[in-house]
C-alpha cells in the first residue's frame, strides 16, 4: 500500500518559563517528538529596562514535525493555552514541508491509523 501524507512544521518561540506547558500541550494535541532549541530574543520595539539596557529574554524554540490536520491544530492550542497573543509571551506558526528523510512514512501511516481508531 502506498501512503502518502502532507507533514507540517510547528516552531514554537517562546518566553523560557512557557516551556514545559507547551510541551505538555503539544503532546495532548498529538505531537510526539519535540526538539528544544535555547535561544535570546529582543522585541521590536526593543523592550528596555530601568537602566536603559536592551532587555533580552530567554525563549525557546520547540519544532515538531506533524500531519496536515494536527499541525495546525497544535499551533492553535499553543497561542489558546499559552496567551501566545499577549505581548512577550510568543508565537506559533505551522509550515509545509515539502521533503523530510529520516521518517518512516509507512509507519506514521500506521501509527495515525492506530490513533483515529482509539479515538472511534
Amino acid at each position: 500500500m502506498q501512503f502518502f501524507c502532507f507533514i507540517g512544521l510547528v516552531v514554537a518561540i517562546l518566553a523560557h518559563p512557557l516551556e514545559e506547558e507547551a510541551v505538555a500541550i503539544a503532546r495532548r494535541h498529538g505531537a510526539k517528538g519535540i526538539s528544544i532549541l535555547d535561544g535570546r530574543g529582543i522585541g521590536f520595539p526593543e523592550h528596555k529596562t530601568f537602566l536603559g539596557q536592551t532587555y533580552q529574554g530567554l525563549e525557546s524554540t520547540l519544532l515538531f514535525l506533524s500531519d496536515e490536520i494536527r499541525a495546525p491544530r497544535i499551533a492553535e492550542a499553543l497561542t489558546r493555552e499559552l496567551h501566545l497573543l499577549e505581548r512577550f509571551n510568543g508565537l506559533a506558526f505551522t509550515l509545509p514541508v515539502d521533503h523530510a528523510d529520516g521518517i518512516d512514512i509507512a509507519a506514521m501511516a500506521h501509527f495515525l491509523d492506530d490513533e483515529e481508531s482509539a479515538a472511534r
